[in-house]
This record gives structure tokens, sequence and C-alpha cells, in this order.
């Protein structure tokens, strides 16, 4: 009976000695800033996994991380031999594996690459090598799903019909299970940017207004025969802006923007000798009626959903003023007066263009037309109007 039990012993040390021994290194990303270590675990775990799966009953022993870690001496030490060794087959070599196999993570343009590269410890020879390049780590995910399998292949023979129909079959699971995962992913990640775009934000405005004024105002207001040099109404503007989002997707909005300001603007009139005649002083309440039409990141690129930087926007719409107070002064008379034939309302059409350049800062341009008159008695129209703005949304 002794005798048979020895040998029974015997002939399993001598089957367990056959069986090879396939080594799979920790995962590394050699750029800045790298993945988590906890996605670069995962990687590895599921290449492993991909290992075991493959070469199940074909005399294989994939190692697990703590018999890696024990011949390496610590956690610590394995993980900085994992990243700096140049040479894959000589660490194989340290942790006793017949195959040694590992995946490293770069960069190509903006997105990841990843290779994955096997080699026979004893010989230092490459027996199979793949690689891959995804915009996210769930199409990572999804390459190992692929081409993993071959890459084990390579080092065993295939394995009964009925074995290999079962891994193939199971690992074509986990590979729709990760783009279903990765699917969710993106939906959930695209709706959170809906969600966050897609709301009402109050902001606020500064900004500067230049009306390039009919000549009517004048030679009427002095005399039509009167010979004046000068520019246009000069304005400055606050007040606070909303947007209500209309119609929202990942990468553009419809939103109704109206705004509202407190403006001052001032007209300065010289004769021909350039002495002071007429001042024009102005307080005004303006309120825009903007539709907006944003294009996110069309201009830097893709940038994560937190941020506004690159978001640009068209608008369009009107322009409606309530004058407060408007005086004149004549240098003759030296003492302002009122305007009394200031008309109540001003109507103005409006067109702008916009960007955001910091987080939630933008600045626009405006370009619009004043219509109808400035003054209840003559034609007067404030003509042509330019104006820069620069707000926060918060």
């Amino acid at each position: 009976m002794p005798k048979i039990f020895i040998a029974i012993l015997l002939l399993a040390l001598a089957a367990y000695g056959q069986q090879k021994r396939l080594a799979i290194i920790n995962t590394v990303d050699d750029e800045e800033p790298s993945l988590k270590i906890s996605e670069l675990n995962h990687l590895t775990d599921r290449l492993r996994e991909i290992a075991n799966q493959t070469l199940r009953g074909k005399n294989f022993a994939v190692m697990t991380q703590e018999s890696i870690v024990a011949f390496l001496g610590s956690q610590e030490e394995a993980a900085k031999k994992c990243k700096e060794s140049s040479c894959l087959a000589q660490l194989g070599r340290e942790v006793n594996a017949d195959y040694v196999g590992q995946g490293r993570i770069g960069r190509f343009g903006s997105d990841y690459t990843i290779k994955v590269e096997l080699y026979e410890s004893g010989k230092g020879i490459l027996v199979s090598s793949f690689t891959g390049n995804s915009n996210d780590i769930y199409g990572l995910l999804e390459i190992l799903n692929e081409k993993a399998p071959t890459l084990f292949e390579d080092i065993a023979p295939p394995a009964n019909s009925k074995t290999s129909q079962l891994t193939t079959k199971k690992i074509e699971v986990d590979s729709r299970n990760s783009q279903v995962h990765k699917k969710s992913f993106n939906e959930k990640y695209e709706q959170g940017r809906i969600n966050e775009l897609d709301r009402i934000r109050l902001g606020i405005g500064l900004g500067i207004d230049v009306y390039f004024s009919s000549d009517a105002i004048f030679k009427n207001i002095k005399s039509p025969e009167w010979d004046y040099t000068g520019g246009g109404f000069l304005g400055f503007r606050m007040g606070p802006l909303l947007n209500i989002p209309i119609y929202t997707t990942t990468n553009r909005q419809l939103s109704f923007s109206p705004e509202l300001y407190y403006v001052y603007r001032n007209f300065n009139a010289y004769d021909s000798l350039e002495t002071e005649v007429i001042s024009i002083n102005e307080h005004i309440i303006i309120v825009p009626l903007l539709v907006k039409y944003w294009l996110f990141n069309w201009f830097f690129g893709s940038m994560p959903f937190e941020s506004y930087m690159g978001n640009s926007y068209i608008e369009g719409g009107v322009q409606l003023g309530l004058p407060l107070k408007t005086t004149i002064e004549n240098s003759e008379s030296g003492s302002p007066e009122n305007y009394v034939n200031r008309n109540k309302f001003d109507f103005e059409i409006v067109i702008g263009a916009g960007i955001y350049i910091y987080r939630e800062v933008f600045v626009g341009i405006r370009l619009g037309y004043h219509l109808g008159d400035f003054d209840k008695t003559f034609d007067s129209s404030l003509g042509v109007f330019t104006g820069v703005i620069m707000g926060y949304y918060f």
C-alpha cells in the first residue's frame, strides 16, 4: 500500500513539474497623468482571467499576483520592477515563470493605446503581441477581450473542440458585458452633461456700446446749418442676464436669453473751432430679448462637461430701450437742461456672437441698428451701433 501511495505521489509531482508557468505582470502606464492604480489592476486582472480561461486544460498554470510578489520580495518592489523592467523575459526568469506577459498603456493623440507582449522567459524571445487604441478605458477592455485569447493560444495547442467552444463563448459573453457597461457609462455621462447644461442660468454682464449717430440729431438741436465734428454716443452698461434652455443636446443648445441693463451714454459735439458746443447725457434701461444658438466645445475641442471653456454662441433678437433721464447742455448756457423732446421708447434689432474664455466667463460682440427716432419732432435715428460685452453665468 505505501508503495502505491508513493507511486501516485511521484506521478502527481511529475505531472505538476511538466506544467508550464505563465506570469501576468502588472499593467503599467508610461504617460503622465497615468491611469488610476485601480484601473491598471483591473486591466491586469482581466488579462490574467482571459489567460486562465484560454489555457484551462492545456497543462498551464497561471501564477497569482501573490506568488509573483513572493518571488520579487514585496508589493512595493514588485510594482517598481514591473514599471522599470526593460527586459520582460528577465523579469519572467526572476519569478520562475516559463512565459511572461504584460500590458503597457500609452497615448496616441487624444486616444489611449495598449500593447501586450508575451515572452518565453528561458530563451528571451517574443512569442506573440498585439496593440490597439481607444478613446476610453472601456475600449481597452474590449481590445483585451478580442485579441488576448489569440495571444495565449500561440503558446499552447488547442484543446478539444468542446472546451475551446466553451472558452470562446465565455469570452464573447464577457466582451458583450463590457460593451453594455461602456454603453451604460456613456449614456450616464451624456445625460449628466445634458442635465448640467440644460438648466436656467443667471449671470451678470458688463459692456461698452458705441452708436454712430445721425447728423440730423445735432443739426436740428442747434441749427440745420451748423457744422460740427464729433463721434457717436459712447455707452456703458451693467446688469443681470438669464439663459433659459429651449432644446439641449450634448454638443449644442437653443436658448432664450432676456437681459436687463442700466446704461449711461454720452455724446459731445464740437463746432468748427473745436470748442464744446453740445453735450447729451442719458440714463436708460435697455432690455435685450435674444435667441442664442450654442455650440459646445467647438473652439477648444473636447472638454469635461463641468467646464464651459470653448462653448461659443451666435445670437439675434430685439432690444428695447426705456429712457430714464436725458439732459442736453449747451456751452453757451452752461447748465444742463432736460431733453423734453426725447422719445419715450427705443426699438433696436441686434445680432452677435461670443465664446467662453475661462470657465463661466464669456465675451461677445454685438451689432445693431436703431429703428425709429431719437427726437419726437424730427428724423433722428441713432443709426448703427456696436458693442462689446463680458459676462459671467453662475
